[in-house]
C-alpha cells in the first residue's frame, strides 16, 4: 500500500467512525492492530479498538474526530486530531491509529 492509499484509509476509518457504521469500520481494523488513545493503555485487536468506540460513543453520542495530520511511516500511520461535539468545544488531543 503507497502513503496515498494509507492515506485515504485512514480518512475513510474516521468517516466510519464518526457516521457509526460499526460493521464497515471493523473491516478497517486488522488482526494485529494496536490503538493509541489518550487516557487509555495501548489497545491490540479489533475487538479491544470497537470496545472502546462503543464505550465513548454510548457516553458522548454527538462525538466526532477531526484529522489534522496523517503521518506514514514505513508500515506505520498516525495520526492529530482532535475530538469535537457538536457544540464546536474542540478538545485538543493526539490520536495514532
Amino acid at each position: 500500500m503507497n502513503s496515498t492509499e494509507a492515506s485515504n484509509l485512514i480518512k475513510n476509518f474516521f468517516e466510519m467512525l464518526n457516521k457509526k457504521e460499526y460493521k464497515e469500520l471493523e473491516n478497517y481494523l486488522s488482526p494485529d492492530v494496536v490503538f493509541y488513545f489518550p487516557g487509555t493503555k495501548p489497545l491490540c485487536g479489533p475487538k479491544k479498538v470497537m470496545q472502546l468506540f462503543h464505550i465513548i460513543y454510548r457516553s458522548y453520542p454527538d462525538l466526532s474526530f477531526k484529522i489534522n495530520d496523517i503521518i506514514i511511516e514505513e508500515k506505520k500511520v498516525a495520526t492529530t486530531g482532535r475530538i469535537q461535539e457538536q457544540t464546536d468545544t474542540a478538545i485538543p488531543t493526539k490520536m495514532r491509529a
